[in-house]
């Protein structure tokens, strides 16, 4: 290492050397005095001389760790720095103090811990009106106070009268007309040559002052010494005062500080058109799926900075203004904007660029649309009568139209509508009189008493889908003419119930009818229960045919709460899983059923 090297460290570090150097000498003006270990019992040091330096020693007791408390004057209103140092920085033997100041009530005002990369204890606080301030010495993490961390070791406790600042005021102003401009201001400390330390950031109020309290309840109180500041807003260059000076109680109004205008444009505007009709698109005027356009700006790396997006107006025109967004103010420049609107293809601009002060119409912007489809026609009929399914009446025949993602994704809805009363109906649009788009869809078609029945839809472009007359199969079974039982006694009873049976198929229907009881507060451990009534009954039926069968169930008069009785049709005698049909009643004890 070259000398001129090894002389420019040494230089460099002598400052912090003779501080620790001098730190580890400070001449104690105090002396703990035992007993000191609670509020009560504090050692008074009367009225102090600052700087103030005390050397003390926590001890091991047999049973607890011990902490020493001392009582100090001072001018109330003084703001004091107040430090606990221990072996980290030469102060004595205690491996971590830990720092706790209060009132002459022995109520805690603050407490201190890990200080500037050190386990030094370090607080700030204001001097009570009662002159009187007791402080505490322990290690960490002594947070009651009581001494029970079983550390020791020596210590040294400073006191230091900080050099409080009054207050710095300003106003920011805009240079060319001197009206007051709203913004943010910082404050930084500044050492030798720099200014590093941020101290304060702050807003100003809409006069554009600004007015720093050295007090703050989250902040260390402002010191004297050199500072400078920052202003900011969007829509002007940042301001970066020159340094200044504040002296202790010094009350600083810095005048105010002039803030020079960005080279800001006046707007960017512009209306999507068709660019096969050459009509505006107007279906921008919907806040569901809507037109917008987005700015970006360029830099000399590419366009890719974004600026912000904005819907487009019932006459699909977009207009970005200054202010547009306080933090994305738009100044002189090259932009680009890309284009949105739904069933058209994306679209984005050549780059272009915009003056100061410049309103910059694009004019027409041509969109071109997605491939469309004209529309898909049908009528609903029963597959077993062939008559047509109303809509607007029973069965109440209705279609859904569901533009499908991949195969087994088809669940957004683009049309859906009841038929007419000849089971006709028309698809020509999609939701809010969109263009119904070439696509890929499903049709969904349902109707009371009706089994669904779904059918897959390629539209092509410009195609009009008739898919003819679509065949619902009725359901295969009919439940009709439900008698359930009426006002079981609390003492119990017989509930007798019946239903009727229909085959609607055009096969015979040969299988089981059975009921499935299910009761809540039955009274039982449980409390509940579900059973099959005994003796299911078979129906052997022709199509077209019907059969009414009953049964009864004993109801004991322990069982409360609902009953409820499920009634199932299955095609098949040995294993019914075949399902055809359910219906259900319900009846409660003394009530009547629903």
């Amino acid at each position: 290492m070259s000398k001129l090297i090894v002389k420019f460290t040494v230089l460099l570090l002598l400052p912090l050397i003779l501080a620790v150097v001098s730190f580890k000498t400070t001449r104690a003006q105090g002396v703990e005095v035992e007993p000191n270990n609670s509020c009560e019992t504090a050692q008074d040091l009367g009225t102090i001389t600052m700087p103030f330096t005390l050397d003390g020693e926590l001890d091991i007791a047999t049973t607890a760790g011990d902490i020493d408390f001392y009582q100090i004057r001072a001018t109330p209103g003084e703001h004091l720095e107040i430090t606990l140092s221990g072996v980290d920085t030469g102060g004595g033997t205690l491996s971590d103090p830990f720092l706790g100041a209060f009132n002459i009530d022995c109520y805690g005002l603050s407490m201190g811990d890990d200080y500037n990369g050190s386990h030094d204890s370090r607080i700030t606080i204001v001097v009570p009106r009662s002159g009187i301030l007791i402080l505490a010495a322990t290690s960490c993490c002594d947070y009651q106070f009581v001494g029970n961390q079983g550390a020791s070791g020596t210590y040294q406790l400073h006191v230091n009268q900080l050099a409080v600042i009054g207050s710095i005021q300003g106003r920011l102003v805009d240079e060319a007309t001197g009206d007051p401009v709203m913004g943010s201001i910082t404050l930084n400390r500044c050492y030798g040559s720099d200014c590093p330390i941020l101290i304060r950031s702050d807003y100003t109020d809409e006069n554009g002052r600004f007015s720093i309290n050295p007090i703050s309840n989250y902040d260390e109180p402002i010191v004297a010494g050199d500072f400078q500041i920052t202003a900011y807003n969007n829509f002007y260059e940042t301001l970066l005062t020159e340094r200044f000076t504040v002296a202790a109680n010094q009350n600083l109004d810095l005048g105010d500080l002039p803030l020079i205008s960005l080279p800001l444009i006046g707007s960017i505007s512009g209306q999507l058109i068709d660019a096969a009709t050459g009509e505006p698109i107007v279906n921008s005027q919907y806040y569901y799926n809507s037109s917008q356009a987005t700015l970006y700006r360029c830099n000399e790396f590419d366009c890719g900075e974004f600026v912000g997006s904005t819907w487009l107006d019932v006459d699909a025109r977009f207009e970005f203004n200054n202010p547009y967004d306080y933090a994305t103010p738009l100044s002189a420049g090259n932009y680009r904007v890309g284009l949105d609107a739904i069933t058209y293809e994306s679209h984005i601009t050549d780059v272009f660029s915009v003056g100061v002060g410049e309103a910059l119409d694009l004019g027409e912007l041509e969109m071109t649309p997605l491939p469309r489809a004209r529309s898909i026609t049908g009528q609903i009929i029963d597959a077993s009568t062939k008559s047509p399914l109303a809509g607007q009446n029973y069965p109440y025949a209705h279609v859904e139209l569901q533009k499908c993602i991949t195969l087994d994704d088809c669940y957004d809805t683009i049309n859906n509508q009841y038929v007419g009363d000849d089971g006709s109906f028309v698809i020509d649009t999609a939701y809010f009189g969109l263009p119904l788009l070439a696509d890929s869809y499903q049709l969904v078609i349902t109707a009371y008493e009706h089994q669904t029945k779904i059918i897959p839809v390629d539209l092509a472009e410009g195609e009009a889908l008739n898919l003819g007359q679509i065949r619902l199969d009725p359901e295969p079974v009919k439940l009709t003419n439900l008698q359930p039982c009426q006002d079981i006694p609390l003492r119990g009873g017989r509930c007798r119930f019946s239903i009727e049976i229909t085959n609607r198929m055009t096969a015979r229907l040969n299988g089981l009818v059975w009921a499935v009881v299910t009761s809540q507060d039955s009274g039982s451990f449980l409390n509940y229960t579900t059973f099959e009534i005994k003796n299911a009954q078979k129906v052997n039926l022709q199509s077209g045919r019907n059969k009414k069968v009953q049964f009864q169930v004993d109801v004991p008069a322990g069982a409360g709460g609902s009953i409820c009785v499920d009634i199932f049709v299955a095609q098949g005698t040995n294993t019914p899983f075949n399902t055809l049909g359910q219906t259900q009643f319900c009846v409660y004890k003394q009530s009547n059923a629903y």
